[in-house]
């Protein structure tokens, strides 16, 4: 990561890392990760926080994981990464718990590649 300071966000269940996009090294890193992606295939999501100024960029499995096609009924996408989850139907909102919402963000994500 060019020296840059790599974060995790400590609990979070999603697999992921974070990067300071405030500062020049921490933007250096953050593209080199994301054309490693790139080259190896790795499809992600990156959500950008203005309060904390880090790019948490988040690892996406090719397939979506049987997990949360049954818990939410639909693909985990970049909003479900950042912790936000609508519900359209009061069955799938009453099958939403920590436990749930942890297991599919761990399912949903991959490992990043190295860099």
């Amino acid at each position: 990561s060019n020296g840059a300071p790599v974060f995790a966000l400590r609990g979070f269940p999603a697999r992921h890392r974070a990067f300071a996009w405030t500062d020049a090294a921490g933007r250096e890193a953050l593209v080199t990760q994301l054309a490693k992606c790139a080259l190896e295939n790795v499809p992600y999501n990156v959500c950008f926080s203005s309060q904390s100024g880090l790019a948490v960029v988040f690892g996406r499995t090719l397939a979506q994981p049987e997990v949360s096609w049954k818990t939410y009924g639909e693909r985990l996408g970049g909003f479900e990464m950042a912790g936000i989850f609508t519900a359209y139907q009061a069955e799938t909102y009453a099958k939403l718990n920590e436990g749930s919402i942890a297991a599919m963000l761990e399912a949903g994500t991959a490992p990043l590649p190295e860099c």
